[in-house]
């Protein structure tokens, strides 16, 4: 009965060994996976944003630049406009009805090249808008990746809860057991 007893009590210690070997593999491994995760998180929310923001940030630079452009252009040509005006009134008094007919139609083609100035101005600016949106976009998807990383990173840390927990029910319903 003794060297039966001495062989339960040597069995139960390279078990309890083992158990603590593959606990302390388990561990580094989570401190692996948690730090490669972690590391993997920040490079993406600290470089790949910050360049998206500065390509972003010329982007606007630009289309203000070009606004303010296409604003003294529409500005050059309201002057054109009016001294075009002046000088289709001075016309006017010299020869009222040839006069009369070039003051229309030059009316009509100032009209004309302000509305698609005007017209071109808003493309613009609509595509200034578009171009932020998508960007924006672009953000909000990278925030939702890094989400689905963490939410991830979580059920495996779930799982592996899980695991422990049934290893631990395991060994206590054999200690158990070897009790009664």
């Amino acid at each position: 009965m003794t060297q039966t007893t001495g062989r339960f009590f040597d069995e139960l210690g390279k078990l309890i060994t083992d158990a603590a070997g593959a606990a302390q593999g388990v561990r580094k491994e989570i401190e692996s996976v948690v730090r490669a995760q972690a590391e993997s998180i920040l490079r993406e929310l600290d470089v790949v944003q910050r360049e998206e923001f500065e390509a972003v940030k010329a982007m606007g630079q630009k289309a203000r630049e070009e606004n303010e452009q296409l604003k003294q252009r529409i500005a050059t040509a309201q002057a054109d406009t009016d001294r075009a005006l002046n000088e289709a009134k001075q016309e006017a008094t010299a020869a009222a009805d040839k006069a009369q007919s070039s003051w229309e139609q030059t009316r009509s083609d100032a009209k004309a090249r302000l509305d698609a100035l005007k017209a071109k101005a808003q493309r613009r600016s609509d595509q200034v808008d578009a171009d932020f949106a998508a960007s924006d976009a672009d953000w909000a998807e990278a925030d939702a990746y890094a989400a689905i990383d963490y939410a991830d990173w979580a059920v495996e840390n779930a799982r592996v809860a899980i695991l422990d927990a049934f290893d631990a029910r395991i060994t206590a319903d054999e200690k158990a057991a070897a009790l009664v």
